[in-house]
């Protein structure tokens, strides 16, 4: 069963089991892969420790952050 990251634009909730599995995980392609089947999303991007990002919402991304053990600490839509 795919997550609730909505390819077009519809609402999304914050929390979804089928990516919080991924929490504590470390960060490599094949996680990543896995994070997109799992969430719906269409595109993913990685947020390491201090990096900057844009804050334009993307209901069709997942974002993925990650500490300096390269260990996922949140993922979520947008």
């Amino acid at each position: 069963m795919p997550g609730n990251c909505d390819p077009n634009g519809l609402v999304q909730f914050v929390g979804d089991v089928a990516v919080e599995r991924f929490i504590g995980q470390k960060a490599s392609a094949e996680t990543g892969a896995a994070l997109l089947a799992a969430s719906g999303a269409r595109t993913l991007r990685w947020g390491g420790p201090g990096m900057a990002m844009t804050m334009d919402f993307r209901p069709d991304r997942l974002t993925v952050s990650y500490d300096e053990a390269m260990t996922i600490t949140s993922a979520r839509c947008g």
